[in-house]
């Protein structure tokens, strides 16, 4: 009697666990997954961004673009758009993906300016600008 209800536990918690796992797997099946393509919209030299496959309502991170090579006009990405006029921005931090989607990069010259006191070799100040502005 002691086997049978012990047979009885394992044979409720095995079909459990196959309920469980079954719900799951259907679960995946019904999941949708996406494609977000990354345009440079550049001609400069750089690493390659690869397509992400994002799951539905899931979020993606901002690419790490390097420019290798010359840049003599220090071109670096301002944003990310979700359109070739660049008139909606995607925030990375709040927007999630619900379609196949292309962001697109908008590029602009900034520039470092760092400044020193004396003879610091470490500036106190260093500031980001856009080309042809004061500072």
């Amino acid at each position: 009697m002691k086997k049978l209800k012990i047979l009885l536990i394992l044979l409720v918690a095995l079909l459990c666990f196959s309920i469980v796992s079954c719900g799951e797997a259907e679960s995946e099946k019904n999941s949708k997954f996406y494609t977000v393509h990354f345009e440079l919209c550049t001609d400069l030299p750089t690493n390659r961004i690869l397509d992400r496959k994002v799951e539905s309502g899931g979020y993606i991170d901002e690419p790490s673009v390097a420019v290798r090579g010359e840049n003599p006009e220090q071109m670096q990405i301002v944003g990310w758009y979700e359109d070739e006029e660049y008139t909606a921005l995607w925030d990375f931090d709040f927007d999630t993906v619900d379609g196949n989607i292309t962001l697109y990069a908008k590029w602009e010259s900034r520039f470092t300016v760092n400044f020193y006191l004396g003879n610091r070799e470490t500036p106190v100040v260093t500031k980001v600008v856009k080309k042809e502005r004061t500072v």
